[in-house]
């Protein structure tokens, strides 16, 4: 696989920045080459180590451990401080529960993250493929009746606590919208 890899894609720092343009997932070099230049390369391209060959299979299980612990504190602090809020609406990530106005609504997996994608950029039309790939993934990128049938369960759940469902819109063809809240809460219209 690695011999097939290096004749695909001839430099590790390549691979480095598909890494990055794709995924925050740790990435740890393994190299023979020892050189400055192309170690602090690899640091501004995303690396989060770098260790030349030879080396010792503990020290890089201890390297790998190290990464592991400071990406993990890394997201329990930022999970656990974040909250996202449109008006009554709001996403509790470290929990990932949602509220409309202190009342939860149980949303399940595909559900929350969807509702999470739209509540990051209200008042603006998120396409399907967008909503798709993130959440059922690429090979689903074309399969809008999932999108319906979600928003549906998540409009009637909304309804139930006495909200209007509506504020989540689909626009033909295109994608789905969650109207922005901040300012009619503000103004107490809703």
């Amino acid at each position: 696989m690695s011999h097939y890899l290096s004749q695909v894609i001839d430099d590790g720092l390549e691979v480095l920045k598909i890494i990055r343009s794709h995924s925050p997932i740790p990435v740890i070099i393994v190299s023979a080459r020892n050189d400055v230049r192309t170690k602090i390369e690899g640091f501004r391209l995303g690396t989060d180590d770098y260790i030349v060959k030879p080396f010792s299979i503990d020290e890089l299980i201890m390297r790998i451990k190290a990464i592991l612990r400071r990406s993990h504190k890394v997201e329990e602090t930022s999970c656990a401080q974040t909250e996202i809020k449109n008006g009554p609406i709001r996403l509790i990530k470290s929990s990932r529960k949602c509220f409309i106005r202190d009342q939860e609504v149980r949303l399940n997996d595909k559900e929350w993250r969807l509702l999470e994608i739209l509540m990051k950029d209200p008042g603006a039309v998120i396409p399907h493929e967008k909503l798709l790939t993130a959440v059922w993934g690429v090979e689903f990128s074309t399969e809008v009746q999932y999108l319906r049938v979600c928003f549906a369960r998540i409009r009637k759940k909304f309804e139930d606590l006495g909200f209007d469902g509506s504020v989540i819109s689909a626009y033909s063809g295109v994608g789905y919208i969650l109207r922005d809240l901040r300012d009619e809460e503000e103004d107490g219209l809703i």
